[in-house]
């Protein structure tokens, strides 16, 4: 199939399945990522893109990255310090809680040896930071496909559904404006060439560098070394201005991966995965969900700051300000962003220490 072809596809696909994920996905409880996963992998099946080709590879390859990169650079740490101590205190909690139910789910799980490991990192890491973290962890410890994209799929079927219940969670009133102007609402994307431009730049020298010490120094991944990095890059002043532009033109470079990742897939080997392996996420949710509550009642801490802070990590930054603005938390909208790119930051680094526990645990 032509490069040409293939790549207008990959485009119209993506912009579909974003397009419905507004209109009619949060009715179907999927989101527009794992639509465009589903249909990688249901054109392949049928035929109409190939299962392997070099566009593919330069997706998988090259891009992820970058992309990473990109999404980490958009943190700014000083922000972090605004935000209320309460909240703090219970997104630490939540953080704890994905560790535990990744852990309790692959040992739970553990007669699936190595791979059950290899899961609980990365529903650990997408439970605390998003899909991209997870993405990540199937590059590290090279997750086999059928069972990335099989556990990908419910685990974005949790991440609606945990943020329909956050909304209820909350209650039917509309939560009071508390600290108006403490955290500024961020300006609006720049996207200017020479803006684009320089974040591309900056984002190609984080990986250039990460990979320069991961070969000479070694002790770290790749991409751990590109998150660090990126944290760093992320605090210099103009970056910071562009944190926003970084974010979605981080977001835009993970749209081809998506596909590429489903078309790589074998969908009859999905459709023989164990029970076992779909059992997970719902496990690692479950115990997240229990530990947040137990934790927020005797802490006394707000709904809507539970409610926000859990879904940051389950689901990241997009869908906790969903939850903010579906109970009229203006001022959460800002606090849900700064939490849910927060979590990309750590994430990686937490998923690793989530596998090596567990490999610990079910070897």
């Amino acid at each position: 199939m032509e490069p040409e072809l293939l790549l207008l596809v990959i485009l119209i696909v993506s912009v579909l399945c974003l397009s419905l994920e507004r209109k009619i996905a949060w009715f179907l409880h999927i989101n527009g990522i794992c639509l465009i996963i589903l249909c990688g992998v249901l054109l392949a099946a049928l035929g109409f893109v190939p299962h392997q080709h070099a566009l593919y590879d330069f997706f998988s390859g090259t891009l992820v990255p970058l992309a990473i990169a990109l999404l980490i650079m958009s943190l700014d740490i000083r922000l972090l310090t605004k935000l209320p101590r309460k909240f703090l205190a219970i997104y630490a909690i939540g953080i704890v809680a994905s560790m535990s139910g990744a852990l309790v789910a692959a040992l739970i799980f553990r007669d699936l040896g190595l791979d059950a490991a290899k899961l609980a990192a990365q529903l650990g890491a997408s439970y605390i930071g998003g899909g991209e973290n997870a993405v990540a962890m199937q590059k590290i410890f090279n997750i086999p496909l059928p069972l990335f994209v099989g556990t990908f799929a419910v685990d974005n079927v949790l991440t609606s559904l945990w943020m329909l219940l956050m909304i209820f969670f909350i209650g039917p009133y509309r939560v009071q404006s508390e600290f108006v102007g403490v955290i500024e609402k961020p300006p609006p994307p720049m996207f200017t060439i020479i803006e684009i431009l320089s974040l591309i730049f900056c984002a190609i020298g984080v990986v250039w560098i990460a990979q320069f010490l991961s070969t000479r120094i070694g002790l770290l991944h790749t991409l751990l070394y590109v998150s660090l990095l990126s944290i760093l890059a992320g605090q210099m002043g103009w970056v910071r201005r562009l944190s926003q532009s970084a974010y979605l033109l981080g977001v835009l470079l993970f749209l081809p991966f998506f596909f590429a990742i489903g078309a790589h897939s074998d969908f009859a080997a999905i459709a023989r995965l164990p029970a076992a392996v779909l059992a997970m996420p719902p496990i690692v949710v479950g115990v997240h969900g229990l530990i947040m509550v137990i934790c927020g009642k005797f802490l006394r801490i707000p709904r809507h700051y539970l409610a926000v802070a859990s879904q940051s990590l389950i689901g990241g930054p997009s869908t906790a300000v969903a939850v903010a603005q579906a109970r009229e938390w203006h001022e959460g909208v800002p606090i849900a962003v700064i939490a849910g790119v927060g979590g990309y930051a750590i994430a990686n680094f937490i998923g690793v220490l989530i596998y090596r526990l567990a490999a610990a645990m079910c070897t």
